[in-house]
């Protein structure tokens, strides 16, 4: 069954990397390289000149996937598959926001963490003095609380993490994914990408077995020119397809899986960069 589905989804001309488990090696067959690295021997990583052989970034996203899987579902559907992205997007924002909480010591737990459109707006959130512009008078800023119980995280957060739009990171768009799926699904993109195992025969009865088509804009299989005219397709074959990720403004026609994978890794990175920063600055957590 792992054997079918890796085949059906994953396009042969990659190359797969797992660990060195014999589950694979069949399967490995299936793909122009198969490498591995060998856990059992404390091998996690291995660097081939300017390649880097490992399969630490699809066990990220397992660790995540099995986690939701044995605490919150007793079964994966695909037809599910926009609601197990709507709470992978919001579990991942949820824990920016305890790094907040965690800063706090959970005084103020209507805090989030700090994102914005424009880094000017991300500056003036973490104001801890009230000030008066044209006659008016402005309270402190909607982050006032984290600056004051870490010295400087406002800039840090403003320079070093850049969790707004004009960057070109993954938090940003963590943060207005997880928005819009509080008001309407995220709702993933199947898109065709080749047919697979064609069979065809032209008039003089000549074959072309196991033929891969490639599917165009408009969802078309192009096979090359084969034969004497008169093809009859004797099997149609099956199709992958790639899953993607098209939010307008936010996530545009990028591949979901890596995407997660990437914004899974900006998150645990901020958060192991902000407990390093607060802990260097004297923070001590609130009793």
């Amino acid at each position: 069954m792992a054997k079918c589905k890796f085949v059906r989804n994953a396009d042969r001309a990659s190359t797969l990397y797992t660990d060195s488990s014999r589950l694979y090696a069949r399967t490995g067959e299936e793909y122009a390289s198969h490498k591995t690295t060998n856990h059992a021997r404390g091998e996690h990583v291995r660097y081939e000149g300017a390649e880097v052989v490992h399969s630490n970034t699809i066990e990220s996203v397992f660790s995540v996937f099995k986690r939701g899987m044995v605490g919150v579902y007793q079964h994966c559907g695909e037809a599910h598959l926009h609601r197990y992205l709507g709470d992978a997007v919001h579990n991942l924002r949820c824990s920016l926001d305890y790094v907040v909480n965690e800063l706090l010591g959970w005084k103020d737990t209507r805090l989030t963490f700090p994102m914005g459109e424009e880094r000017e707006e991300l500056v003036e959130s973490f104001r801890t003095q009230p000030e008066t512009v044209g006659g008016k008078t402005k309270g402190k800023g909607r982050n006032a609380a984290i600056e004051m119980a870490v010295n400087g995280i406002g800039t840090f957060i403003v320079d070093e993490i850049r969790p707004y739009k004009s960057d070109d990171g993954f938090l940003w768009p963590l943060g207005k994914l997880d928005g819009r799926d509080k008001h309407r699904l995220l709702i993933p993109v199947l898109v065709p990408q080749t047919i697979r195992g064609i069979n065809v025969v032209d008039k003089n009865d000549n074959r072309m077995i196991n033929c891969i088509a490639r599917v165009s804009a408009g969802g078309v299989g192009n096979i090359a020119q084969f034969g004497a005219g008169g093809l009859k397709i004797e099997s149609y074959g099956k199709p992958t397809a790639e899953i993607f990720l098209n939010e307008p403004g936010v996530v545009e026609s990028e591949r979901m899986f890596p995407t997660l994978v990437q914004m899974s890794q900006a998150v645990a990175q901020t958060i192991g960069r902000i407990e390093e920063f607060a802990l260097s600055s004297g923070w001590v957590r609130p009793s």
